[in-house]
């Protein structure tokens, strides 16, 4: 809804700060120390962060531990595989 079109999402495996997830093996409970998650990339002009940022914290947001975080960081440069094109 925000207009930002290009992303990239991961399937990742992670520990944070949120309650661990249970499980149960064979009737015996345990704790995993990792649980599913998800990495989105979203590339945006440097005028276009700020607003990025409040897209993803609006719809993003669940209000429980580990909702996740926001890290935003300078790209060096972008270029194709086939530099031909």
């Amino acid at each position: 809804e925000a207009g930002f079109v290009g992303i990239m999402v991961y399937d990742v495996r992670g520990h944070g700060s949120e309650d661990q997830p249970q499980g149960e093996y064979r009737g015996v409970p345990f704790s995993m120390s990792v649980k599913h998650k998800l990495i989105v990339d979203v590339l945006v002009e440097d005028d276009e962060v700020a607003a990025a940022v409040a897209a993803i914290q609006s719809g993003g947001r669940s209000g429980k531990p580990g909702d996740g975080l926001i890290f935003v960081a300078d790209v060096a440069g972008i270029f194709p595989v086939d530099p031909g094109k």
